[in-house]
């Protein structure tokens, strides 16, 4: 198995620079062709039409504005797009710009692509970031990989940190690196003070991926009165090099949206890459 194409949202005013690292580690490691997309909400939502009785230049001012932000816009986010993809010859890449809400866009296209590249919030948050990921992340069936700003994205995937419970999101996330287990260096496996495990379940979990020629250690960790987040963010941050994997939103949304949880904290801390799944 490998990550056949990535998908990459950008604005074209925020700094992408961990996010394209991270890019061109999978295009290393994989041969993954890279996709940059603009979601550009329609401009006719932000300007607003001359009132009734406008003159005919005002009019044209409007239609004029319009096109300059239009223009403007892709210009931008493709200038910082070519800047790390346009002149690599051994990397595969395009860019295009498409019309339409923020969240469907991105959904829309991440569902052609083996993972989206997202910021987390801890590096980008504001309406636009946050539209990309939920899009990402809850519309597309695909996962994500999200990027820190302190990360340091070269040799994504190769020694792996997976939190594992007895879920269908931590189970998706698992498929979803597959391709990461097949050639990683180290893989461990740990679950924060047995919450969502019934007795054996590690010991499965190893005994299914050794059955496909994967070593992982197992081990069940102490959360020592922090948060199963905290946790695992800490955990991450200290093996050298680790990608966390895990799965997304074990609880309804709303629920970790307004009390916090595993995910919700993962997302705004992480100092690694976090490939996740819903």
């Amino acid at each position: 198995m490998k990550i056949a194409r990535a998908l990459l949202p950008l604005n074209g005013k925020d700094e992408i620079a961990p996010l394209a690292e991270a890019a061109l580690s999978l295009a290393a490691r994989f041969g993954t062709h890279i996709e940059g997309l603009l979601p550009q909400v329609s401009p006719y939502t932000i300007f607003a039409p001359p009132g009734e009785g406008a003159s005919t230049s005002q009019i044209q001012r409007w239609y004029s504005d319009i096109q300059a932000y239009e223009t403007q816009s892709v210009d931008r986010a493709q200038k910082a797009f070519l800047g790390y993809f346009g002149n690599l010859a051994d990397v595969s890449s395009n860019f295009e710009a498409v019309q339409g809400p923020v969240k469907t866009a991105v959904a829309r296209r991440a569902m052609f692509a083996d993972l989206t590249i997202v910021p987390s919030i801890g590096f980008h948050r504001d309406d636009f970031w946050d539209d990309v990921r939920e899009g990402a992340l809850f519309s597309s069936g695909r996962p994500v990989l999200v990027v820190p700003e302190a990360a340091k994205p070269n040799g994504i995937g190769e020694h792996l940190l997976v939190a594992w419970s007895e879920s269908a999101e931590a189970s998706r996330a698992i498929t979803a690196a597959w391709p990461f287990f097949e050639s990683a260096k180290s893989i461990r496996v740990v679950n924060v003070d047995g919450h969502g495990l019934s007795e054996g379940a590690l010991d499965r979990l190893r005994t299914f991926v050794a059955a496909h020629g994967v070593t992982a250690e197992v081990a069940c960790i102490q959360s020592h009165g922090t948060s199963a987040g905290e946790r695992l963010v800490e955990e991450a941050a200290g093996q050298e090099g680790a990608t966390l994997v895990m799965g997304a939103y074990g609880t309804r949304r709303w629920i970790e949206a307004a009390f916090g949880g595993v995910t919700d904290h993962v997302l705004h801390a992480c100092r690694t890459p976090v490939l996740m799944a819903h």
